[in-house]
């Protein structure tokens, strides 16, 4: 590995009849992407332009046309969401969803649960 490079590892070997297991399974097993390029993506959609931001060399007009892409590919997730289990027709919630109480913590759907029934599923 260079100097000028950055190394991450990532291993993730949940039991498969867990949420994380069925979503694991998904991601290898998806003919679009593999799922090292779609854990990627998803984290370039989520936090690349925060990051940006926050390095402060970034200039603001591209920094502009980056989030205003990240949005963008965020809101076909959320319509590929709602079509994938009916809720396309749920114009209230998908025009006015929960609201962020915090924007510097990361979303968690194993730690700290809220509400939502606790996602009591499994």
């Amino acid at each position: 590995m260079k100097d000028d490079q950055i190394r991450i590892r990532f291993t993730w070997q949940p039991k498969k009849t867990t949420r994380d297991g069925i979503l694991a399974n998904y991601l290898k097993t998806s003919p679009v992407l593999s799922d090292r390029e779609q854990m990627i993506q998803t984290a370039r959609m989520c936090w690349l332009p925060i990051a940006l931001s926050q390095a402060g060399n970034c200039p603001s007009d591209a920094l502009e046309i980056l989030a205003k892409r990240s949005i963008q590919e965020l809101h076909e997730q959320i319509q590929r969401i709602a079509r994938s289990i009916d809720l396309i027709n749920d114009e209230e919630f998908l025009k006015y969803p929960m609201p962020v109480e915090d924007e510097n913590e990361p979303v968690s759907f194993e730690s700290k649960p809220k509400n939502i029934g606790d996602f009591d599923m499994f």
